[in-house]
């Protein structure tokens, strides 16, 4: 074979080296090209040395030279092939391995979905059964109030039967003689007292009693609500941290296989193969300590939310013994009042008696004076009536505001169910929610995606690159809170970054100067070397 056919061998072998080579191998695939360079140069060298016109007697030992250099050079070309071919090999087995690893990934995370979605059903069938009981108590407290009222209605209409058979009375008793008269309106004014007492000890009761009531239900419905809340928060924290728990195992099983890669590629003869493979087991173990942070911060959160939710517990037992203590008070106020009113009526009874006496004695003089006090009691019943009106009135509030704390309750039930669907985070740039009803992706105007998706709409395309850059851009926001609420630290962050820049500006100018110093010696040994060639050439200028 000639120098000149061997030369153009060479030059393909290059070309086809420079093309196969791939950005993972690219030290092997520039030391390969080197090598390749280096010899088609001395192949020149040598093609040319033969050019010319060498003296005859060391013609003979010149062409021996000569075959055994392209020999060589034959037998290094060969290695070279043979190195890139196995480094082909690997990086194919390497792109599969990754391919598998990104399938399962997919994999895993519809599982996580779909389990989620699940948890968050059956934690939003809880809450709705739970509010139905609500309202249903609701519903029967305001029967017994409804009850209490046509209890107080029949009351009315029984004492105006009786003021009506007492006018009728009072009628027949105009002829009742003076001292008879003062006795007996003694005795009624001593009755009414004691009637209007008791009136006001009664409406003072249903008072205090309709307070109970609303202050019982208010807080019934929030601390559901919180208890609701702290439920909902402790399970997305569960599963929070056996999604954390699951992922520590994974990445515990990548070390230990990048550990084994590592030490399998520090044994061979590649550097650059050792030196990807350190990168990859620094950047797995960089994961594996930040899942641990992680992990940790999931755990003391989660513990946190225990203590609330039994704090919370115990304050509900509390409230529930205190209304159990104002329903016996009340009940104890309801039996002496009932008490109180029997004794009245049975004095009331007896008065009857006693003017069914004193009718047949009564005169005419006290006509007068019986008839402004049958003005009067008819003034008090228009009173009572008008009581009567206003306690419907309290009622009808009672419902208004009822309806508007079950419309409350609602608002914040559905805030609390999109606060579940965007994992507890709310939108930090203008106070609103991060989710929408019908999908997981966040709809917020502001987000990442949205944003960049407006320079490259392609992006909205691949699902991988919505949810990479929905997880950093939350990743991002919980950063911001963190470091608006710790002014230590921002400056901490501060004092991080100034450090890189200084420790990279250092490595930088190190480098530099090292560059520097080695592109003046490698200058200098080129024209070193280029000057003891041109002697060897016969016949150059």
């Amino acid at each position: 074979m000639s120098a000149t056919s061997l030369e153009l061998e060479l030059r393909k072998a290059t070309c086809g080296t420079h093309a196969k080579s791939t950005p993972p191998h690219s030290g092997s695939g520039n030391k390969l090209a080197g090598l390749v360079s280096a010899i088609s140069t001395q192949l020149e060298n040598v093609s040319s040395g033969r050019g010319g016109d060498p003296p005859k007697s060391n013609g003979g030992s010149q062409r021996a030279a000569t075959d055994e250099e392209c020999a060589r050079l034959r037998k290094e070309l060969a290695r070279s092939k043979a190195e890139l071919r196995a480094k082909e090999v690997q990086l194919n087995s390497t792109q599969k391995s990754m391919q598998i690893c990104e399938e399962e990934l997919v994999a895993l995370e519809s599982e996580c979905k779909e389990k989620i979605a699940q948890v968050q059903h059956e934690d939003k069938h809880a809450d709705e059964q739970n509010f139905i009981q609500t309202l249903e108590m609701k519903d029967e407290l305001v029967r017994s109030m409804k009850t209490d009222l046509e209890a107080l209605t029949e009351t009315k209409a029984q004492h105006a039967a009786e003021i009506a058979s007492l006018k009728a009375e009072l009628a027949k008793a105009v002829e009742s003689k003076d001292s008879l008269w003062t006795t007996a309106a003694s005795a009624s004014n001593e009755s009414e007292q004691l009637i209007g007492s008791l009136r006001t000890e009664l409406q003072d009761t249903l008072a205090s009693m309709n307070n109970v009531k609303r202050e019982y239900a208010d807080s019934k419905l929030a601390m559901f609500a919180r208890q609701s809340q702290l439920e909902s928060t402790n399970t997305e924290l569960v599963n929070n941290v056996a999604t954390l728990e699951r992922e520590l195992a994974k990445m515990k099983g990548l070390v230990s296989a990048a550990s084994q890669a590592s030490s399998a590629n520090a044994s061979g003869p590649s550097g650059a193969g050792h030196f990807a493979a350190t990168n990859g087991f620094a950047s797995t173990s960089d994961d594996y300590r930040r899942m641990q942070q992680t992990l940790v911060l999931t755990k003391k959160s989660l513990h946190d939310e225990s203590r609330k939710n039994e704090v919370q517990k115990q304050e509900i037992l509390t409230l529930t013994d205190d209304v159990r203590r104002l329903k016996q008070a009340l009940e104890t106020a309801q039996e002496s009042s009932s008490r109180q009113l029997l004794v009245t009526t049975q004095e009331n009874e007896q008065l009857k008696e006693q003017v069914k006496h004193l009718s047949a004695h009564s005169n005419a003089a006290a006509a007068a004076e019986s008839e402004v006090r049958i003005q009067r009691l008819t003034n008090r019943l228009i009173e009572k009536q008008e009581s009567i009106d206003a306690l419907r009135s309290r009622v009808t509030t009672m419902d208004v505001r009822l309806q508007d704390v079950q419309f409350r309750a609602q608002a914040a039930e559905e805030k609390l169910a999109r606060m579940e669907r965007n994992g507890g985070i709310d939108d930090m740039e203008m106070a609103t929610p991060v989710g929408h009803p019908g999908g997981d992706v966040r709809s917020r105007p502001n987000r990442m995606v949205h944003m960049i998706s407006r320079v490259a709409p392609v992006v909205e395309r691949s699902h991988r690159v919505v949810t990479a850059l929905d997880v950093l851009d939350r990743w991002l926001l919980f950063l911001g809170r963190v470091f608006l609420q710790a002014p230590f630290a921002r400056l901490g962050m501060l004092c991080y970054v100034v450090l890189i820049h200084v420790w990279v500006f250092t490595v930088l100018s190190f480098h530099t100067s090292h560059l520097t110093e080695e592109m003046q010696l490698s200058t200098a040994g080129g024209a070193a070397a280029a000057e003891p060639g041109e002697d060897l050439i016969p016949g150059g200028h």
